[in-house]
């Protein structure tokens, strides 16, 4: 689905849900992976406010060899551009965001 400096997010189906699966590979520095557990801590601090996805979980595998970090979080159709620039009549609820309903004239 999409890919970045330091992993993958793939879509993927939990409990009948749509979610997000983002993948962080070992082989990225240290820092980086430091990133995605202070990303993981502060989601899981911030569980129940209203414009934070909501975490599912949080595990690691292996795939052939090397340790797979996986977070699978919440589905959201919108883009961050999209939520940031395209969007010009006031706030959006998060079931607007999640539904994929921005609310623009598109």
């Amino acid at each position: 689905f999409a890919a970045g400096g330091f992993g993958q997010v793939h879509r993927g189906v939990y409990c009948n849900k749509k979610v997000a699966v983002k993948k962080v590979f070992t082989q990225v520095s240290s820092g980086l992976l430091g990133e995605f557990n202070h990303e993981v801590s502060m989601l899981t601090n911030l569980q129940g406010m209203p414009h934070i996805l909501l975490i599912h979980g949080v595990s690691f595998h292996f795939d052939q060899g090397e340790k797979v970090f996986v977070m699978v979080l919440e589905w959201c159709p919108l883009s961050l551009a999209t939520l940031l620039h395209e969007h010009e009549q006031g706030e959006l609820s998060k079931n607007q965001v999640l539904s994929g309903n921005s609310g623009s004239n598109d």
